[in-house]
């Protein structure tokens, strides 16, 4: 239901018009699953999500939507650190028994800030604007 409401006060707000303010859009540019050896490996398969897909991060709530990121499960998002003062941003989501993170360095003060997304089992790395 959160997800529903951020999405349509996005929507009615003009969201485009300041979307740097308000969000990041990241793109998956890499997706690495762990291995029954317990070793990370580049996803070349069937998975979720892949690369080229997308989501929307607010920045204020840290709460993380996208059609085939796998936190659309998640029941709970806590924003950890807004990125201000030279740190990154920072947010959590739970689902169940299934914990995640995302990181974006948008401290660099560049155009596309690189962020990793982590739910345990694979890694997605990217950038965001």
């Amino acid at each position: 239901m959160l997800k529903i409401a951020l999405c349509i006060t996005i929507i009615l707000t003009g969201f485009k018009a300041s979307a740097g303010d308000r969000a990041f859009h990241c793109t998956i540019n890499n997706i690495y699953k762990l291995n029954l050896n317990g070793e990370m490996e580049k996803e070349s398969g069937v998975s979720v999500p892949k690369a080229n897909d997308t989501f929307i991060v607010d920045r204020q709530s840290g709460v993380v939507i996208g059609e085939r990121v796998p936190v659309f499960r998640a029941d709970k998002f806590t924003l950890l650190a807004a990125g201000t003062d030279g740190n990154a941003f920072v947010t959590s989501y739970s689902a169940r028994t299934q914990i995640g993170f995302l990181k974006i360095e948008n401290y660099r003060n560049v155009a596309r800030s690189p962020f990793v997304l982590n739910d345990g089992i694979w890694v997605a790395t990217g950038v965001c604007i």
